[in-house]
């Protein structure tokens, strides 16, 4: 077994993201990136990679329910050997449950660990064989921690937090892309998207957004790279297009959380005399807002590094429209980022709420008499959206215009949250 056997590959991802720390998506583009992998193997990896993680909460349970070793005491390494053939076996029909244990098994022999590997077998054929005899807690059948099952069970109630957490988890035939015509027409991305065999459908409720699939890479493709496309959920395009309705001719626009910088990047291109600020906290981020700039050729806008926290008297009452996409736990988007569900704490939601609050009275003060501002999360706590909102709306000259909440299950898009204001006049 060389080093780019696909099961080799996975371990090596999930050693990368489940011990060292490292972020999923980014692991996952490096490795892509790196091995260059045919579509067969690439989309084994994805499958297999994203499916474990996603499923951990499932997998740990019905691994730990058997097992004669504690997983806290198993090495790392035949830990995660367990996990990715556990998921298989459980998630992926096309590949027999003796052929992941046989793999399994070769694998825990390559890495060093031929006396583990009668314990790999017989666990994992313990697994095959008990499949059914288990009785799944509630939260275990959705994978997700308890205290997160909990949190959106105790404000949805149990049938729309089971049916969330079916959405999360289905398997993504593509991505949405947002369109960016300020060079090229629909027709003409449409028509180049499809010549390198891309299968394109129109998503009627969020202008210039489409569902792409039928590739290999998105980072590949002729349309990507000439910045005919910017990677956007529609759920973020349509908070993005309620709040131009109430924008007339805008000449200066603050992001102040802008990284990679899609929102920035829809206002630079719908009102390209203006100005757009696209802040973020670190050059790291910055550099995110750049790269896509330089893709996608929009001149007007100036990326920054700016502590959102910290007032920027420059700028006070100047800006038409102030942009606060704010840090959240994020829950509306693990299905594309399933490691936020290991990763967040049960302390995170309260703290991430008052920080948001802290981000909203200094930015409040950027907006001009009657200048608009859009708050926005990708969550689904009502600590960390519709309360803070309320909260907003009772202590500042803000007249709330639009709310809307997207829920996974209940709308096909990300779980979404954002809310358009107006400032009092002077």
């Amino acid at each position: 077994m060389d080093r780019n056997n696909p099961r080799n590959i996975i371990l090596n991802m999930l050693t990368e993201t489940l011990d060292k720390g490292r972020l999923s998506h980014i692991v996952l583009r490096e490795v892509f990136e790196k091995e260059q992998p045919d579509a067969r193997d690439r989309s084994f990896i994805n499958r297999t990679f994203s499916g474990t993680l996603e499923t951990l909460v499932r997998l740990d349970y019905e691994i730990g329910a058997f097992s004669s070793v504690p997983m806290k005491k198993m090495k790392p390494v035949i830990r995660n050997i367990l996990r990715m053939s556990l998921y298989q076996m459980r998630f992926m029909d096309s590949v027999p449950s003796y052929s992941c244990i046989n793999e399994a098994v070769k694998l825990a022999k390559k890495r060093g660990f031929g006396n583990l590997s009668g314990f790999v077998n017989g666990l994992l054929r313990t697994l095959d064989s008990k499949a059914d005899s288990l009785v799944l807690p509630d939260h275990v059948r959705c994978c997700a921690p308890e205290w997160i099952y909990r949190l959106i069970e105790d404000q949805y109630g149990k049938e729309r937090t089971v049916r969330f957490f079916e959405k999360v988890k289905e398997e993504k035939d593509g991505v949405y892309v947002r369109l960016n015509c300020t060079r090229y027409s629909a027709d003409e991305i449409i028509h180049t998207l499809e010549k390198d065999g891309c299968n394109v459908q129109r998503i009627p409720q969020a202008e210039q957004c489409f569902m792409v699939s039928g590739f290999d890479s998105l980072t590949s493709l002729d349309a990507f790279q000439k910045g005919m496309i910017i990677m956007q959920d529609p759920s973020s395009v349509m908070a993005l297009e309620d709040a131009l309705r109430f924008l007339n001719g805008p000449s200066f626009v603050i992001d102040v959380c802008a990284a990679p910088g899609g929102k920035s990047m829809f206002f630079a291109e719908h009102f390209p005399d203006a100005l757009v600020s696209a802040r973020d906290l670190s050059e790291e981020k910055v550099s995110l807002i750049r790269q896509n700039i330089s893709r996608t050729g929009l001149s007007n806008i100036n990326p920054a590094a700016h502590d959102a926290l910290v007032s920027d008297e420059t700028v006070i009452k100047k800006a038409d429209l102030v942009i606060a996409d704010l840090p959240c736990s994020g829950l509306g988007v693990i299905g594309k980022k399933p490691d936020i569900l290991y990763r967040l704490k049960p302390k995170d939601p309260e703290e991430l709420a008052k920080l948001q609050r802290s981000i909203l009275t200094v930015v409040q003060e950027y907006v001009k008499p009657e200048g608009i501002l859009l708050y926005s999360t990708c969550t689904v706590t009502e600590k960390e959206n519709k309360e803070n909102a309320d909260w907003f709306r009772s202590n500042f000259e803000f007249e709330q215009l639009q709310e809307k909440q997207f829920f996974p299950g209940e709308d096909p898009y990300d779980g979404f949250y954002y809310s358009v204001f107006r400032k009092g006049k002077a």
